[in-house]
């Protein structure tokens, strides 16, 4: 427990609210003597391991993480506790560091340490030993080359002796003076065997929780007491039983602890053992101290009576553990000197590590290494000199790929490759071929490439046309005799088509029938997990490294049983027919080859009748060993080939052995032995090695030839046949250009460039620059750039001005390609409600953004909370929130009044980057809003649901967030009550069609699909935010979400039904648009309408106002129920009247286009569509799009500035200008219709005044001549 380490807990995996509020970011694991009272249980939350003993790996609870410090500064040693536990108790190293400091050392110069989790066992610390080789290597360069001295106390010095063990001896020649020990039980100690039974020693006496802790730790049951110390060693004591080490697992079992037995079974080979760390060992030791030694129980249960006995040591380790050093230092020079003799006199301690692919090259690799040993020992035994410089061993791994990373990681020096491999080799991890195979008597650099064909098919396959929907044989995906070059030349000559640039097997297996292509489905050639499974077909098996047909062999018996064609060497059918001539009969007659030119020859016929010539297949090695040891390495191989190649070629009277090692002894100089010698190549291998053929090298090899220094790199070796590697390469999209807004951006566009470059993948990808997404946009439309990342908001602009699809999506962490937006208050803000923020501060994501604008904005207007001022969002938002920060707010290419600075007030950009809608702006995109939230002033944020976990509890190391965790936010709901941080799903203003790449409507569908093709495979290999660092990662750029979001989780290619921006977006997102979007309101004049139809609408306009209208006319398609392109012939008739009903625009455009005109009269403007009539057209449905831009919207200032050449501030000036104009006609025009409706109103009074007298005077004079009438009735009735 030699150093500090820190934990914290991840809050959507760990669910202790308690713990959650005591762990804001990074606590501390040890040592916290606060943690240990205080918070017990959180404690042991984050310190307890849980082991699989499958794996043989512990892990911690789910959700917590726990942190070492960096290696090199030494504080985290000094003392096992923070600064503010700097006290006697914590201190560890310090003293050691300050008289180390006294004698000249200088901290992480010369003198550094190397913190690990000391909870670990060693065998599960193999990343820690690979840093702790790249800290020793850089502090040996740091220094001028000056070796370390390792020093390590208690545990730590078995850990440094592990390490050791792990490096080979030329490394620590170089590197290491000398192993210095403090206190190592080297055999294990009874102290923590103790702990297992008891909590009452220290430091459980003082801190009980620790010990539940310690006993799940592995490195505890690490450090138990070994059988090479303590054999007989009696520990524990009862009345009927003596347990001893050999008790262990009924002791375990006693105490139910099976598992701490699990993990002593799989840790103690480290010190079981123990060999010479080939290196000085100097040990140093405690004695004379009481130290725990046994235990006896008066009864058999443990928690009996019981008395501790003691022993000598240092009152921790007992002494024979700290004597057992002695095993690995003194006693060892003895060990040295005997055992090790004949090694150093003839290897000189060098060792060559072979990297093999199966179990079959495992095993004749180690008889080559042992072969290698036998005749260097008999050598030295009869004091002649060695022949051998270096001992050789043997790495086993899964298949080539992990050779080469093994190589890279130093755990292998050498493998033998083909070419099409030595070609990515050397690209990509930098190897070099130092000694290539020869073959045949007449020494040959190389073999040709041939396709064989059953004479059966002579009738149907006489020509490489032929092979379209023939069943094909392949030895492997990137074999350059038997996949690069046929294909090569296949798409050279146009036969066949390139169905993804980034994928060949795609392109196979659409031309081939049922194929057998081995590996063409492994992650490495399936980048994106939908290569057909067409092209494995034929295999027998699973199609992968281990498939019965892989390699030249296997293709050869692959034709024979299932296929039409095979690619393979020229000599590969002989060398079947002789490998195989007791097994299985092969015809040579029955098969021919078949020429690229066209025909067929005889298999006899392969220089006229072949591909392609191919170079050697050839030993590589990392490019890092010097030019003088590589020279060393080759004479190692050339010896090898000559003692122990094919028995013909090899030189005579030379020492060579088999294996087993048979009796031999030498006579007159000469090794004679009873046994055939081990065969390294040349004929086929006998029956040691089953079926397998063509281990280690090829076995038509006949010798190997060094490379010179010059040609020793791929591009040289492979010189005269990079070309078909480069017709591989074809791609019918010569490039993809994606728009940038910002120089962040365009920064991480060039080395997203770079790194696609580097893996090869097509089309080219580059970066076109410009100032806003709106310019992307025009850019796409104009032919000037091809792709551009954007928002949902700015894809319904694309879509419904630019006529853009989306085409890639990205995904966050919902199942599906959308994300929630929601509305974030401080959780101590309990005034803020998102039923009443009238007056409140706004934090918005950008200017007309889906989750910071679009969305909230709309919820707020069509609820009635905030007042509408039209569609004109941006006035609407001004009167309603005190001040907001909504980047983007001044630009130009959104039309905002943009006087309405304070849409801008809480903005924190400098210069000409305040309120700019991207990066250089602080408070811009989810993380901005939320920033502006933190330390803007900002009382409400609108942004995506996942930016709180992004940005809090130490995921974002900015400094603005380091003390923020998730629970210092709530949501608002839309009932205006709140929710927890989490609980977007319930509380949340709307789900939103997430970010996507876009690209023009008018790109041919095999260019869409190679846009998509291209992200989808880069995002296999840059798509992990956990790399080393040095590798590109296409989403992190720190939390400022720079091209694409960083909380994207991968790419998803948008379905072809969904690529029209309306349906990707959806209705709702549509619909919200309108709302807060004037252009979007009018986005179509009709759904459906009929040819021929006049529609007229009304709009009112002030005098000597400029308007355009653009619009599009799209013909119903009735099979497919879309819409599609008009003719040419097929028109749009304009006509527009003034309020005194003359004509001032009549004329026919053509389908799609736009018209403008002036006012001269103030008033309501009646604007009528038509479309010509055609007799083809007749009962046609149209669907016609129309935008009006009213005033200065009208105006194209970006036109305006090139013709006039105005400055940035000029064209500002001209639009305020210009918006101060629009305003006074509008208010002109205001009062002009306010004076009509006054003089409208007062005519209609006059006329109501005289309508009444006039109705007044009536009603009297009927009644008067009522009364007459009824006077002259009663009169003449003589009623009166």
């Amino acid at each position: 427990m030699g150093n500090q380490l820190n934990y914290s807990f991840d809050s959507t995996k760990y669910n202790d609210s308690n713990c959650l509020e005591s762990a804001k970011k990074e606590s501390t694991l040890w040592f916290s003597t606060f943690s240990f009272v205080k918070q017990p249980k959180c404690w042991l939350d984050a310190a307890k391991l849980y082991y699989d003993s499958k794996t043989k790996r512990s892990f911690s609870q789910n959700g917590v993480t726990v942190k070492v410090p960096e290696l090199g500064p030494t504080e985290s040693v000094e003392y096992i506790a923070p600064l503010s536990q700097h006290f006697q108790m914590t201190k560890y190293f310090a003293t050691l560091v300050e008289k180390l400091e006294a004698l000249g050392y200088r901290k992480n110069v010369d003198l550094k340490s190397a913190p690990r989790d000391w909870r670990k066992a060693p065998h599960e610390l193999d990343d820690y030993f690979t840093s702790v080789k790249t800290l020793v290597e850089n502090t040996f360069e740091q220094n001028g080359k000056r070796r370390v001295i390792l020093v390590g106390h208690s545990m730590g010095g078995n850990i440094a002796y592990a390490f050791l063990r792990k490096q080979n001896l030329n490394w620590k020649n170089k590197h290491i003076t000398a192993l210095l020990t403090v206190a190592t039980p080297w055999g294990g100690n009874f102290k923590y065997l103790y702990g297992y039974l008891h909590d009452d020693d220290y430091p459980a006496n003082m801190f009980p929780v620790i010990r539940e802790a310690e006993r799940s730790f592995p490195a505890m049951a690490f450090l138990l007491p070994q059988p090479r110390i303590f054999a007989e060693s009696i520990f524990i004591q009862t009345p009927n039983f003596n347990y001893s080490i050999k008790d262990f697992k009924k002791l375990f079992e006693v105490i139910k602890n099976t598992n701490a037995y699990n993990m002593y079974l799989d840790t103690k080979d480290t010190l079981e053992e123990l060999q010479h760390p080939e290196t000085n060992v100097f040990c140093i030791g405690g004695s004379g101290f009481k130290t725990m030694r046994s235990i006896k129980y008066e009864g058999d249960d443990f928690q009996s009576e019981r008395e501790i006995v003691y022993g000598d040591g240092d009152q921790f380790v007992n002494d024979e553990s700290l004597r057992a050093c002695l095993c690995v230092s003194q006693s060892n020079n003895n060990y040295l000197r005997n055992d090790y003799q004949v090694y150093a006199e003839s290897s000189n301690g060098k060792e060559l590590i072979w990297c093999t692919i199966s179990a079959a090259e495992q095993k004749k690799c180690l008889e080559w290494s042992e072969t290698v040993r036998r005749v260097n020992s008999i050598a030295a035994q009869n004091r002649r000199p060695v022949e051998f410089e270096y001992e050789l061993k043997c790495e086993l791994a899964v298949d080539k790929d992990q050779c080469l990373n093994h190589i890279d990681n130093g755990r292998a020096q050498l493998v033998t490759l083909d070419p099409g491999e030595i070609y990515l080799a050397g690209r990509l991890h930098s190897l070099v071929p130092i000694a290539s195979e020869q073959y045949g008597f007449t020494k040959d650099n190389g073999y040709y490439t041939v396709a064989v064909v059953k004479k059966s098919t002579a009738n149907r396959i006489t020509s490489p046309l032929d092979l379209k929907s023939a069943r094909a044989c392949f030895p492997g995906v990137g074999k350059m005799a038997g996949w690069i070059v046929p294909l090569a030349q296949l798409v050279d000559i146009d036969i066949l088509p390139i169905k993804d640039c980034n994928n060949m097997v795609k392109s196979a297996a659409n031309f081939f029938n049922v194929s057998c292509a081995p590996n063409a489905l492994i992650d490495k050639h399936n980048p994106t997990g939908d290569n057909p499974h067409s092209i494995c077909a034929l295999c027998s098996s699973r199609c992968s490294g281990s498939e019965p047909y892989k390699n030249f062999d296997g293709a050869f018996k692959c034709l024979d049983e299932a296929g039409d064609v095979a690619f393979i060497k020229h000599n590969t059918v002989d060398l079947m027919i002789k490998h195989y001539n007791q097994r299985k009969k092969f015809i040579k007659p029955e098969f021919e080859l078949l020429c690229p030119q066209g025909g067929r020859a005889s298999l006899s016929n392969y220089r006229a009748c072949n591909w392609g010539f191919i170079p050697a297949h050839a030993v590589v090695t990392i490019s890092s060993i010097l030019p003088e040891e590589r020279l060393k390495i080759q004479n190692f191989l050339i010896k090898s080939a000559l003692f122990f190649g094919n028995p013909q070629n090899r030189m005579s009277n030379l020492p060579y052995q088999t294996w087993p090692p048979p009796p031999s002894r030498w006579s007159n100089g000469t090794l004679i032995t009873e046994k055939p010698p081990f065969i390294l190549f040349g004929e086929p291998q006998d029956e040691r090695y089953g079926d397998n053929v063509n281990l280690l090298f090829s076995d038509d090899t006949t010798g190997l030839l060094p490379i010179e220094e010059s040609s020793q790199t791929y591009s040289q070796y492979l010189k005269r046949y990079i070309h078909y590697f480069d017709k591989l390469k074809k791609c019918p999209v010569p490039s993809a250009r994606l728009c940038v807004v910002s120089d962040k951006e365009y920064q991480k566009c060039e080395k997203m460039s770079t790194a696609f470059r580097t893996k090869l993948l097509q089309p080219k990808l580059s970066c076109i620059r410009e100032h806003s997404t709106v310019n992307c946009m025009k850019s796409i439309n104009e032919g000037n750039a091809d792709l551009v990342v954007l928002d949902a908001g700015d894809i319904y602009r694309a879509g419904h001005n630019y006529n853009l699809m989306p085409i890639i999506a990205e995904q966050y962490d919902l199942n599906d390609t959308s994300y929630y937006v929601v509305a974030i208050a401080k959780q101590s803000d309990k005034d803020t409600d998102l039923l009443y923020l009238k007056g409140k501060r706004s934090c918005h994501t950008g200017f007309n953004e889906a989750a910071g604008w679009v969305m909230p904005i709309s919820f707020l207007l069509s609820n009635n909370r905030m007042r509408s001022y039209g569609c004109d969002s941006a006035k609407a938002v001004s009167e309603f929130f005190q001040k907001s920060c909504a980047p983007g707010a001044l630009l130009s290419d959104f039309n905002p009044t943009w006087s309405l600075m304070n849409l801008c007030g809480l903005c924190h950009g400098s210069s000409s980057h305040f309120c700019a809608r991207d990066s250089s702006e602080p408070f811009y995109g989810d993380t901005g809003a939320l920033r502006c939230l933190v330390e803007g002033g900002g009382e409400i944020a609108f942004a995506r649901h996942t930016t709180i976990l992004e940005n809090t509890a130490g995921r974002n190391p900015s400094f603005w967030s380091r003390n923020v965790i998730p629970d210092d936010f709530e949501l608002l709901c839309r009932d205006g009550s709140r929710g927890k941080y989490n609980s977007f799903e319930t509380c949340n203003l709307g789900k939103v069609a997430s970010n996507a790449i876009v690209t023009s409507k008018d790109k041919d569908v095999e260019v869409v699909d190679a846009y998509v093709n291209l992200f989808l495979a880069a995002q296999q290999l840059y798509s992990s935010k956990y790399s080393e660092d040095y590798i590109f990662k296409m989403f992190v750029s720190n939390n400022e979400n720079l091209i694409f979001q960083d909380a994207t989780s991968q790419l998803r290619a948008v379905p072809d039904s969904q690529r029209d921006y309306r349906t990707y977006l959806g209705y709702e997102f549509i619909k919200a648009m309108k709302i807060v979007d004037c252009t979007a309101a009018s986005a179509s004049l009709k759904p459906y309408t009929l040819l021929g139809e006049r529609k007229c609408f009304i709009e009112e306009i002030p005098d000597e106002t400029l308007v355009l209208g653009k619009y599009k006319i799209e013909l119903h398609d009735p099979q497919t129920g879309g819409y599609m392109a008009t003719s040419p012939s097929l028109g749009m008739h304009v006509e527009v009247r003034d309020p005194d009903d003359k004509v001032i625009l009549s004329k026919v455009y053509s389908a799609e286009g736009k018209f403008s005109f002036t006012s001269h009269t103030p008033g309501e403007h009646v604007i009528c569509l038509y479309s010509n009539s055609s007799r083809w057209f007749a009962n046609a449905q149209l669907r016609v799009h129309l935008d009006i831009q009213v005033g200065e919207h009208a105006i194209d200032y970006a036109h305006v500035a090139q013709k006039e050449k105005l400055s940035e501030l000029q064209l500002r000036v001209r639009q305020l200008l210009d918006q101060v104009e629009q305003i006074s006609k509008e208010q002109n025009y205001q009062r002009y219709r306010e004076e009509r409706f006054r003089q409208t109103s007062e005519s209609t009074n006059s006329r109501v005044l005289w309508w009444s007298l006039g109705q007044t005077i009536i009603l009297l004079a009927m009644g008067f001549w009522q009364m007459r009438h009824l006077k002259s009735f009663f009169e003449a009735k003589k009623l009166v």
